[in-house]
């Protein structure tokens, strides 16, 4: 059974501003537990050689229940401090990153129609044309859970978009550290680890 740290808040508070769900007029409950995915980030040298190590107490999911959403609504996750761009992608997921008064924050999004919209690309791209094109437009009728698309990075997060309740939850990764020993580049490296 998940153990939740918390249930059905409006808002994760950290040092520096607070994570949030909202649909454009009011926030969205959302509980947290811990991310399985919680181990050391190791720092090299030049050598390949083990110099140090980052972990974080701060490393969650959080978990969006599918039946308090509507389908017809669009939804924001984001922080409410900073501006956020791309920190990393890797296996369907995909992490924004910022740094705000010596912490380093991250939200990391789960694609679940990656795949599709890769195959899309590859049809709308044609042969000729080489390099793979997304096209202006995705035939979402193909396309199963949720749309997630990174936000603006005046606003950070993600958007998404409920399209069926055949999963009981959508989770995110929320992470946030403090920048004391290293510079931010590596602080924000580890919470691209921990979030994709």
């Amino acid at each position: 059974m998940e153990t939740y740290i918390y249930k059905n808040i409006t808002e994760l508070k950290t040092p520096v501003g607070y994570f949030y769900v909202s649909d454009g007029k009011e926030n969205i409950p959302f509980s947290i537990r811990k991310n399985t995915f919680d181990v050391p980030y190791h720092i090299y040298n030049d050598d390949n050689h083990i110099i140090g190590e980052l972990n974080t107490e701060t490393n969650y999911d959080l978990v969006l229940d599918v039946n308090i959403l509507k389908t017809d609504c669009y939804y924001h996750v984001a922080f409410s401090n900073g501006m956020f761009y791309f920190g990393g992608s890797d296996e369907h997921t995909e992490s924004i990153v910022a740094t705000v008064d010596k912490w380093s924050i991250g939200i990391g999004s789960y694609n679940p129609n990656d795949d599709e919209e890769l195959e899309q690309a590859i049809f709308y791209t044609g042969k000729e044309k080489g390099c793979i094109q997304y096209p202006p437009t995705f035939d979402e009728t193909k396309f199963v859970r949720y749309i997630v698309s990174s936000a603006s990075e005046s606003t950070g997060g993600f958007e998404f978009k409920l399209l069926d309740y055949s999963y009981p939850e959508i989770v995110f990764k929320v992470a946030w550290i403090e920048n004391n020993k290293y510079d931010k580049e590596t602080y924000e490296d580890a919470l691209d680890f921990w979030l994709t």
